[in-house]
């Protein structure tokens, strides 16, 4: 099965595709910033950047794969320890 990670960080955040086997991590096939374009008020995601990256870790949204997506929190001292969310 392949996970992709996703955190949204503040100003950019990170996308990950790990490899997992019998419910373990084994290995981490490609890490990337999030794309972005744009400055300032109209910074925003590069998709096309990201619908290249996506095809080259041949990950593919179906039943053997998942999405875990990073909860961000609002608050500086607010412990982001509460986890991922699943897809």
């Amino acid at each position: 099965m392949k996970i992709l990670g996703v955190d949204p960080g503040g100003a950019s955040g990170a996308l990950a595709i790990i490899e997992q086997t019998n419910g373990a991590p084994t290995a981490v096939v490609s890490v990337i910033d999030v794309p972005l374009v744009g400055s300032g008020a109209r910074q925003r995601v590069d998709a096309i950047a990201l619908q290249e990256w996506l095809p080259s870790t041949s990950w593919t949204l179906h039943s053997s794969s998942a999405v875990r997506l990073c909860r961000n929190k609002a608050l500086h001292r607010v412990s982001n320890m509460d986890g991922w969310l699943a897809h």
